[in-house]
């Protein structure tokens, strides 16, 4: 099944709604990802003996999660622009007039 759109210009776009599942489907797996990770983070600053190890704690888990956050952004992306509707027939836009 497509669904079939009218942008404000009048071009008529296109968009399966699997490709909205398929964002939702990421977005669970993601929740589910940062959840696990969460949990391990705080199991790692329970233990922590020292502040010198809590530095080294807080730094390596801010890198792990800025690397993360960094793979699920381009990988969100990419399931977004399969998301979003592309034109279909008219490609002129008012816009570009």
């Amino acid at each position: 099944m497509t669904l079939e759109l009218t942008d404000p210009h009048g071009n008529l776009m296109s968009a399966s709604p699997s490709t909205g599942l398929d964002y939702t489907v990421k977005l669970v797996e993601f929740t589910f990802i940062n959840i696990g990770a969460a949990f391990e983070h705080a199991r790692r600053f329970s233990s922590v003996k020292s502040p010198s190890e809590l530095v080294e704690v807080l730094i390596n888990n801010s890198r792990e999660q800025f690397e993360t956050l960094s793979e699920q952004v381009k990988e969100l992306a990419a399931v977004a622009q399969e998301v979003s509707p592309e034109p279909s027939e008219n490609t002129d836009c008012a816009f570009w007039d």
